[in-house]
């Protein structure tokens, strides 16, 4: 089958779901209520595209739009999405900077010094007033009257993209303008890698989620049919069977990657081990991936690139029981597992709590046994709450208490198909009378031991 030049799908696969949301979003928007919505997932998922569509279809609706872009140089250069969407409204419409910008164009003036007829609001009297803090509250609110004003003449979409690359001054506004401009039909809708977001991007996230005023919307890699979809909709006809497998195990379901590895692929049989000439642009996302490993990780993934085999668990076959909100494990630098393996199957601590920690263990261990037949258990101890269990390496809010993890293990501890388990993260130098190591083998006589439990 001889593959076509223009690998780019014409239709997006999997995203019907995202797209219903935001389209709900626009449609609150137009009625006057101020929406912000921000596209994650780590590069080559699909955020641009999606954002791009939701674009097109805000125009068809009268929308009026804003874009703006953050680069990698921009991550201490204030305002630099905001800057760039007023630049490329100015430079693509040909429009009047001053008639554009009205009544706040004094106010903005600093932030397009290339515009000198402009002209430079300044306070009239000096002191407190005259504080970098002044002066940014300034542009605040100058900044949140311009698009008010923007979006009382027709609906406005403020399309932001790479705010993983934002500087803390653009994220502080974020947070505000929701509030600001409550009342106005607006929708505000950002892209942001997940992996590479700054400390405050992701306490602003934190903020936004915490307050109800944006929708964090996380875009899944595509399964194999999706992957299958997908390749159907670019070659025009379905793709073999090994087409599928080996570019949806090479990728993860990474819509880009499939479209850059396609003209690679082999027409059949299995892929070469040598000789393969990876695009450019597959490296550069590969590399920044490599880039935000630990030490540890980075070696296994050495390891795995000179053997060339495939992991001894897959995600698929992992299920990671009792972890802590996303963005909370980001926010206390702790190691998140579902950013890493988003394959896998997670209930968070709260799920356990409200099935049931025993059925969510029972589950998981019914589960394991049919597929893959035989598993480990590795029991984290900061998977505990901090009030519980301090001697630990992360203290990450929330967590479950002994009785919880107690009843989560023992259907899986009782499992005949369990080959074994580990416990780890106790720190004794955290635990200096040593009053926590006998409940952590307590904990294990309990999950180990006859069920006592009426």
């Amino acid at each position: 089958m001889p593959f076509p030049t223009s690998r780019t799908s014409p239709i997006l696969i999997e995203r019907e779901a995202n797209l219903a949301v935001l389209n709900e979003l626009a449609s609150r928007a137009a009625a006057g209520h101020c929406q912000m919505a921000l596209l994650t997932g780590e590069a080559g998922i699909g955020k641009s595209r999606i954002a791009r569509e939701i674009a097109r279809r805000c125009q068809a609706r009268g929308f009026d739009t804003l874009i703006g872009k953050c680069s990698e140089r921009d991550l201490d250069f204030p305002f630099a999405p905001f800057v760039d969407a007023l630049r490329q409204r100015i430079a693509t419409n040909g429009a009047d900077p001053a008639a554009f910008l009205g009544p706040e164009a004094p106010g903005l003036a600093e932030l397009l010094p290339e515009h000198r007829e402009l002209g430079l609001s300044q306070p009239d009297t000096p002191g407190a007033e005259n504080s970098p803090e002044h002066g940014k509250r300034r542009l605040f609110e100058n900044l949140a009257s311009l698009l008010r004003r923007l979006a009382e003449a027709r609906p406005l979409l403020l399309l932001l993209e790479d705010l993983h690359w934002s500087d803390p001054t653009s994220v502080q506004l974020l947070e505000l303008l929701p509030r600001r401009l409550e009342r106005s039909p607006l929708l505000i809708l950002g892209t942001c890698r997940d992996d590479e977001a700054s400390q405050d991007v992701i306490r602003s996230l934190i903020t936004l989620q915490r307050e109800r005023t944006s929708r964090i919307i996380s875009l899944a890699p595509l399964t194999e049919p999706g992957t299958c979809a997908m390749l159907e909709a670019i070659l025009s006809e379905p793709p073999p069977r090994h087409l599928v497998t080996s570019l949806h195990d090479r990728t993860g379901g990474n819509p880009f990657l499939i479209e850059e590895l396609l003209a690679l692929a082999p027409e059949a049989g299995p892929w070469p081990r040598s000789g393969i000439l990876v695009p450019a642009t597959v490296r550069e996302v590969v590399a920044r991936q490599v880039d935000g490993l630990d030490d540890d990780a980075m070696r296994i993934a050495e390891l795995t690139a000179i053997v060339g085999e495939p992991p001894l668990v897959h995600a698929t076959d992992a299920w990671i029981l009792g972890f802590r909100d996303h963005w909370v494990m980001r926010e206390h630098g702790a190691p998140d597992a579902l950013a890493e393996l988003p394959d896998a199957h997670f209930v968070d601590d709260a799920g356990v709590r409200r099935n049931g920690p025993r059925e969510v263990g029972r589950i998981a261990a019914e589960a394991l046994a049919e597929h893959p037949g035989r598993f480990w258990l590795h029991v984290d101890l900061d998977v505990l709450a901090p009030a519980v269990m301090p001697a630990v390496d992360d203290l990450v809010p929330g967590g479950l208490d002994w009785d919880e993890l107690t009843q989560l293990l023992r259907p899986m501890a009782q499992s005949e198909a369990l080959l074994g388990l580990d416990v780890t993260i106790y720190d004794p130098s955290k635990d200096p009378g040593r009053v926590l190591a006998p409940r952590v083998v307590q904990l294990l006589a309990d999950a180990l031991g006859p069920d006592a439990t009426p």
